[in-house]
């Protein structure tokens, strides 16, 4: 554990680091200095693999969660899909900034009306497109609630769906990675396999910094504004 800080991912604008799924801690603040300050005031160590992801969320009307955690990839576990995921990875990009509304509409019928919404939350009818739009490719829990771009899933146990999914890591020198700092290999890769050990220390690492928290399963991709 040889980082001070974790890494910060700041996704709009990356392209391909998103979409995502992040298991860890998510305060239910929706303010990312809230994890930054507690973060500040620890004197432990961290792994290469520990990420606070400030994201942003809630489509036109825009908010801020944060959440810390590990971060797998869709594109880079596409061996744990149950079948090819690119057309999906490429419905997620249609929903990014300036989003392609012509061809969620033509050709991603469940992830078009997840797109370009007013800070609301999702309806329990939007939570079933986005259901039916991911299981064809990857097995994941029910989503329980979320925002554009910042879905929590119902309370699993990560290692029955997550084994060997390997996970971003991050170099120890480098403190963000958002779109103007984005070198794969040099800043960050998909690194090593998501395991028991891996999991065990980010459940110490959250009784620490985030003790009121469960931990969770968080899907993010690009905000479309």
């Amino acid at each position: 554990m040889a980082r001070q800080c974790p890494a910060v991912v700041e996704p709009l604008g990356t392209g391909d680091l998103m979409p995502a799924l992040l298991i860890g801690f998510s305060p239910h603040t929706h303010d990312s200095n809230n994890v930054a300050s507690r973060i500040v005031a620890s004197t432990a160590g961290f792994p290469s693999w520990l990420v606070q992801v400030d994201q942003q969320a809630g489509g036109m009307c825009m908010f801020y969660p944060s959440a810390l955690g590990v971060l797998l990839r869709l594109s880079a576990n596409s061996e744990h899909a149950i079948r090819d995921p690119t057309k999906l990875i490429a419905g997620f990009h249609c929903m990014a900034e300036d989003p392609q509304l012509d061809v969620l509409r033509r050709e991603h019928r469940h992830l078009f009306p997840l797109c370009q919404t007013w800070g609301e939350a999702y309806s329990p009818a939007q939570l079933q497109h986005l259901h039916t739009a991911i299981s064809p490719y990857f097995r994941l829990p029910y989503p329980k609630s979320g925002h554009e771009a910042f879905v929590e899933y119902e309370e699993c146990e990560p290692l029955d769906y997550f084994a060997g999914w390997r996970v971003v890591e991050v170099a120890d020198d480098v403190a963000l990675i958002d779109c103007e700092q984005l070198t794969y290999g040099m800043l960050w890769r998909d690194g090593r396999r998501l395991d028991a050990a891996v999991l065990r220390d980010l459940l110490d690492i959250g009784k620490v910094i985030t003790p009121e928290c469960t931990l969770g399963l968080f899907l993010l991709w690009e905000n479309c504004d």
